[in-house]
């Protein structure tokens, strides 16, 4: 089961999954799947517009087109709303990105997620080892 979804991954696809995830294990997989195997028909048709606008180059289309991504991202992280964390990591490395860009390089990409990670679980651990000890 797990081989059949592999081919339907993508970041956004496991975002927008995950914002459901109060389904069961059973339930969790087949809708991970089909809104996987959903978004190849997009991902296609946006390949095929894409090669097109390339070939045919529109300064308004090319404005459009560069507006896509970052409304995609703002409507996932919005879509986490009330929980706060995934907003507070989405808004921080928003700003860390352009920061570690310049410090280490294309790498960045690579390692932001990583650090960020491992930032936000080391501030969780700290504040459950303080409530464990101040119960009050």
């Amino acid at each position: 089961r797990l081989m059949l979804a592999v081919p339907t991954m993508s970041a956004s696809s496991f975002a927008v999954v995950n914002t459901h995830r109060a389904r069961s294990d059973r339930e969790f997989f087949d809708y991970y799947v089909g809104a996987g195997l959903a978004s190849w028909g997009t991902a296609i048709a946006a390949t095929a517009a894409g090669s097109l606008l390339a070939f045919h180059p529109s300064p308004l289309l090319g404005r459009i087109v560069a507006m896509i991504l970052p409304i995609h991202f703002t409507t996932l992280i919005g879509a986490n709303w009330p929980r706060r964390k995934p907003i507070l990591v989405a808004a921080t490395a928003f700003v860390a990105a352009p920061l570690a860009g310049h410090v280490i390089g294309d790498s960045h990409a690579i390692v932001m997620p990583f650090v960020l990670a491992a930032a936000f679980v080391a501030i969780d651990e700290i504040r459950a080892a303080g409530r464990r000890r101040d119960p009050h």
